[in-house]
């Protein structure tokens, strides 16, 4: 019997390496881009999501209070960032403004003759509150600016990361 010559078989071989070796790396490369994309994608749709979910919620404020004559029909939070080590990203920047919206709507539908007293118990309850795991970490506030303007409350706040001192005392 005769052996068969390899040669022809190690050309077919290597060719089907660097076809497969190919395949691989165009797989990696699709799915890089594909998650990127993704990524993009959720991060624009959790943008449109609360942006329709704010717009509802005036709509509906202002639906309740358009007979009102001076009340606060509407809450704006804004962040106010200077230079951070590492900048907030927009989820986060989302959240934390959420939260802090729910904690002043108790003010929507309030006059703004008593605003005053109001404001000072807010501040002193919401300063330096810390806000836990939001993106797995947890973040203090600083009311900074606290201005009415046409029956809408502008909140402008200080954001940064809080840091436990004692471990131990993080949550399980």
């Amino acid at each position: 019997m005769r052996v068969p010559d390899f040669r022809l078989l190690a050309r077919w071989l290597q060719a089907l390496g660097l076809f497969i070796s190919g395949m691989i790396v165009g797989a990696a490369v699709f799915a890089a881009i594909f998650h990127h994309n993704f990524n993009d994608i959720v991060i624009m749709y959790n943008s449109l999501r609360e942006e329709n979910r704010d717009l509802q919620d005036q709509v509906n404020d202002l639906n309740k209070f358009k007979k009102a004559g001076s009340v606060i029909k509407s809450i704006a939070v804004y962040i106010e960032e200077d230079q951070p080590k590492e900048p907030l990203d927009d989820i986060t920047k989302q959240e934390i403004k959420n939260r802090v919206q729910r904690d002043l709507s108790i003010l929507k539908g309030q006059s703004i003759d008593r605003l005053p007293r109001q404001l000072q118990i807010i501040r002193r309850v919401i300063d330096n509150k810390i806000y836990p795991l939001i993106q797995e970490k947890d973040y203090t506030i600083r009311i900074r600016t606290i201005l009415v303007r046409y029956s809408e409350l502008q909140a402008w706040i200080e954001v940064r990361e809080f840091h436990r001192e004692n471990p131990k005392l993080q949550r399980d």
